[in-house]
């Protein structure tokens, strides 16, 4: 059975919300998209997981089956992380949301989680010159290990470090998931626009993924995000 009948799904977009909001500087440039955040402000989510911009005409192709196992894996993936924050020395304070955007039927089916893999997902809907970070899913940089090390391996750190294991070897357990990345998505501090204020893009609210690829090379994991101001 193949799903063609997606629809704009408000809870799936929630998550997303954040990274999209412009905090009162969108009056710098009524026409940009990305004024103070790295996740375009027209910004829409879709039932299938499938991101894109408002008004872009997408296709929606899916296998039933496929749809049901994003589902399940990013539940599970979801279930492991619940009750903890991400955490990575940052200024905020948010959970891990269930994250997948089901593929095509058709589509070219991507060996590795990419920068261009990151953005397609995203439906073009990411900062164009901002800055995406892949790293292995066990090591991420600046995640609890170094901030427990910090702040003497307390009992919150210790059950974060923990957790992030198990999300981890939950993913390499999985046989209907390969190459699993940890990703980031921030500002680029060392494009020549950020050194010029008419510009600057102040985005505080950065994304971070634990995402995997399907098989079919459906995106599957969790997404969350971290406060830098």
């Amino acid at each position: 059975m193949m799903i063609q009948d997606c629809v704009i799904d408000a809870e799936k977009f929630a998550m997303l919300a954040e990274c999209t909001e412009t905090y009162g500087m969108e009056h710098r440039d009524l026409e940009n998209e990305w004024v103070w955040n790295l996740i375009s402000r027209t910004t829409v989510v879709y039932s299938c997981g499938s991101i894109s911009r408002e008004g872009t005409i997408l296709k929606h192709h899916h296998h039933q089956a496929e749809m049901d196992l994003c589902q399940q894996l990013a539940q599970a993936a979801a279930a492991i992380m619940e009750g903890q924050i991400i955490d990575l020395g940052d200024e905020g304070e948010h959970g891990f949301s269930q994250f997948y955007v089901v593929a095509n039927d058709g589509d070219e089916i991507p060996a590795l989680v990419t920068e261009e893999v990151i953005r397609s997902a995203f439906g073009g809907t990411i900062y164009p010159d901002a800055a995406i970070t892949i790293e292995d899913l066990a090591i991420p940089k600046n995640t609890w290990i170094e901030t427990a090390e910090i702040n003497g391996m307390n009992e919150y750190y210790d059950n974060a470090i923990k957790s992030w294991d198990r999300l981890a070897s939950w993913f390499k357990s999985q046989s209907d998931l390969h190459s699993a990345v940890f990703v980031s998505i921030d500002i680029n501090y060392d494009r020549e626009d950020q050194k010029d204020p008419a510009l600057y893009n102040g985005a505080c609210v950065l994304p971070r993924l634990a995402v995997g690829l399907t098989k079919q090379g459906s995106l599957v994991g969790v997404f969350s995000c971290v406060v830098y101001t």
